[in-house]
């Protein structure tokens, strides 16, 4: 959001200059077996000021793992790791947190014709993870603690 604008509209009001690299990795090393990961890491800078842009994550990792076990049972394990993000000059509260989810997945394709059954684990560690406010909320915005879901998906064809 622009601070200076009279509406809440969001719009680019700086120029960056920024570094960084993304690596991602792609591995079927069994026929049941994919997985896929990425790395990523930034270095942006307000162009005027030289200052860090606030909030966006200086380095993130990421790793799936989708395993087949039986015929039509799929474990689905994901990490997501999110690490030095830095809060705007003006904003006095303490540095945000790095954190790391970790989910789970049990799915079953066609458990009854078109019908297809999942049950998930979402952030299994329970991590107190937050996502950057401009200020206006103190504590930043919370993420799921952990919970439980249930999917059942009906394909029609």
């Amino acid at each position: 959001q622009d601070p200076f604008a009279t509406t809440k509209t969001a719009q680019n009001v700086l120029d960056q200059n920024g570094k960084g690299i993304e690596l991602e990795l792609n591995w079927k090393p069994l026929p049941q077996l994919h997985i896929a990961g990425s790395y990523a890491r930034q270095d942006a800078e307000d162009a005027n000021t030289g200052k860090p842009i606030a909030d966006a994550p200086g380095q993130q990792f990421k790793v799936n793992a989708n395993w087949e076990f039986a015929s039509k049972w799929y474990l689905n394990s994901q990490l997501n790791w999110v690490a030095d993000r830095e809060r705007a000059s003006v904003d006095d509260r303490s540095d945000i947190a790095d954190y790391t989810l970790l989910n789970f997945t049990l799915h079953r394709k066609s458990l009854f014709n078109n019908l297809d059954f999942s049950i998930a684990l979402r952030n299994a560690t329970d991590e107190d993870a937050r996502e950057p406010s401009s200020g206006t909320i103190r504590d930043d915005y919370p993420l799921e603690s952990r919970s439980y879901w249930m999917g059942i998906t009906y394909n029609f064809q």
